[in-house]
């Protein structure tokens, strides 16, 4: 099936479309790989929380969604320019790309259906950038700041210790009955100074009072309990009972940092101290990264044999990560008040873009500007 109109020298539907199925392809396929390492690290290092105590094993899952949110617009960024790469370096290695040109076409004919699918993206990526990404960094607080105020039982997972570092002690319940409450087989350990405390029970129920107080009642258990300065055979004091009481401590909900990453846009804007410009330029520069960074794939794609085909990777990952760190320096600038954020925003991707149309030029001297030959063919 014939990609190009050899008469009109100008891309088809048919070409359209083509590029655009592979561009979809390649981008989900490079989204999916990713996320899957971004949340592979997070996940990662809540799990680890969460074997340490410091978070409640139910709240991985929401804490790794608010997480993984705020992380979408350097993902997308990402995505989009080695989705883009992948895509043109194929054309390249199957010489499709040097059919498109022999077909009458400069490097520049692919900015307008590169871009066409790129824009809606890039588009998307702002408007997490800038509204969802603070959203989910306020929620991703207060939700991990409500688990931090349950009680100490609801917070326990059945069939799982669980350590509280607050109060040095290690729970344990086999089994919850979510239909009357009831607790079966529940361990209870603590030490406080020196002072060893266990108790073991084979049922129990939660019990509120009027004033509001919540007490975990134990039947038919045993308790161990050891004190720091007793010594000799009657260390230990062992009591059996059949109803024994234990208050449930009502931990308190901490008060939220105030952190410009949590602010949404509007108020950063009407603020107007350097860390919140500083904020306002790092939300506003990932969509402008993206759309540089897609363009300079185009000339980057470019796959020379003698150099090996994963050369034009190695070197846009290079260029990237150097992008990245740029950004980060100067936003550092901007919060230190050096550099207003909107002369640093205009000042860096404006030289960005530059550089790109500088390669442009360098990559395909001439030819790269496809109206020279046709102002030519015109004047003859």
């Amino acid at each position: 099936m014939p990609l190009f109109s050899p008469s009109a020298g100008r891309e088809t539907p048919v070409f359209e479309r083509s590029l655009m199925q592979e561009l979809t392809v390649s981008t989900v396929g490079v989204f999916l790989v990713i996320l899957a390492i971004i949340t592979t690290q997070i996940i990662i290092r809540l799990l680890g929380q969460a074997a340490s105590g410091a978070l409640p094993a139910d709240g991985v899952l929401g804490i790794l969604a608010f997480t993984a949110l705020t992380q979408l617009p350097r993902l997308l960024a990402a995505t989009l320019f080695i989705s883009a790469l992948l895509t043109l370096s194929r054309a390249w290695k199957d010489s499709e790309m040097v059919i498109w040109m022999s077909a009458g076409q400069g490097l520049l004919a692919w900015v307008k259906p590169v871009m066409r699918f790129v824009l809606p993206l890039c588009l998307i990526a702002a408007v997490v950038s800038v509204g969802l990404a603070p959203w989910a960094a306020k929620k991703r607080l207060e939700y991990q700041a409500l688990l931090e105020a349950r009680d100490e039982l609801t917070a326990i997972a059945p069939g799982m210790f669980q350590e509280r570092r607050k109060d040095a002690s290690i729970h344990f319940i086999e089994s919850l009955n979510p239909i009357n409450g009831q607790i079966n087989r529940i361990f209870r350990h603590s030490d406080d100074k020196g002072d060893d405390d266990t108790i073991v029970a084979k049922t129990g129920f939660i019990y509120t009072d009027p004033q509001g107080e919540k007490f975990l009642i134990l039947e038919n258990g045993r308790r161990y309990h050891a004190h720091a300065k007793v010594s000799g055979e009657h260390a230990y004091e062992t009591v059996d009972f059949q109803r024994f009481g234990l208050r449930v401590e009502q931990n308190q909900a901490k008060r939220l940092a105030t952190h410009e990453s949590m602010r949404d846009s509007l108020t950063l804007f009407q603020a107007g101290t350097a860390a919140a410009g500083a904020e306002l330029f790092w939300r506003l520069s990932w969509p402008v990264v993206a759309l540089i960074l897609v363009l300079a794939a185009i000339p980057m794609s470019y796959v020379n044999p003698r150099m090996g085909r994963s050369y034009n990777i190695v070197l846009g990952i290079l260029a990237f990560a150097v992008y990245f760190q740029v950004t980060n320096i100067v936003q550092a600038q901007i919060q230190l008040g050096r550099v207003h954020y909107l002369l640093a925003f205009v000042f860096l991707h404006g030289l960005a873009f530059t550089l790109v149309a500088v390669y442009f030029y360098r990559r395909y001297l001439g030819p790269a500007f496809v109206w020279r030959p046709r102002l030519a063919r015109a004047g003859q």
